[in-house]
């Protein structure tokens, strides 16, 4: 067998030996292996260290990547134009003042950047579509919900994290 390291030819000890015994390539099988051990230890430590915000900006990411291969294909909800290029999942009600509704799929929709970025959503425009899309009575109700006191846990937003997963994988 080769030395990884030094390319020799060597006689392994053990099966999975990959470097031969100068104590150049066991300097580097050493610092190797802790390297290994290393990213390991910080993968752990990155998900133990995890905040209830890092949690709803992963969520948030896979609703809004869920909204928008649902509504592929469909014009955007305020301007009624057909989307060319990248789509925004746009919030009626902004993520940061409705937190009751920011995860509620009747709240996103797909809409053109122009009106997303450039026009603050254009709200109203967004209001008289999302009857013709939903109803009246939705609207009334995100109405309700939106300005209702809500607060998700983090293992609420653990678990929505992998039924979104589970719908993006399966669509």
């Amino acid at each position: 067998m080769r030395c990884k390291n030094c390319k020799q030819l060597f006689e392994p000890v053990r099966f999975n030996q990959k470097y031969c015994f100068d104590p150049e390539c066991v300097k580097v099988w050493v610092t190797t292996e802790q390297d290994k051990q290393w990213k390991k230890k910080k993968a752990k430590l990155k998900v133990e260290l995890m905040t209830k915000k890092d949690y709803e900006k992963i969520l948030q990411q896979l609703v809004n990547k869920y909204v928008r291969m649902r509504d592929e294909g469909q014009p955007c909800i305020s301007c009624q134009k057909p989307i060319k290029g990248k789509m925004d999942a746009g919030h009626l009600y902004a993520v940061g003042n409705y937190p009751s509704v920011r995860f509620n799929l009747k709240n996103i929709n797909g809409q053109c950047i122009n009106c997303n970025q450039y026009n603050g959503g254009a709200i109203n425009d967004y209001r008289l579509n999302f009857v013709l899309k939903y109803s009246r009575e939705d609207l009334e109700e995100l109405d309700i919900l939106a300005h209702q006191q809500r607060q998700y846990s983090v293992t609420e937003i653990k678990e929505m994290i992998h039924e979104f997963k589970e719908l993006t994988k399966n669509f």
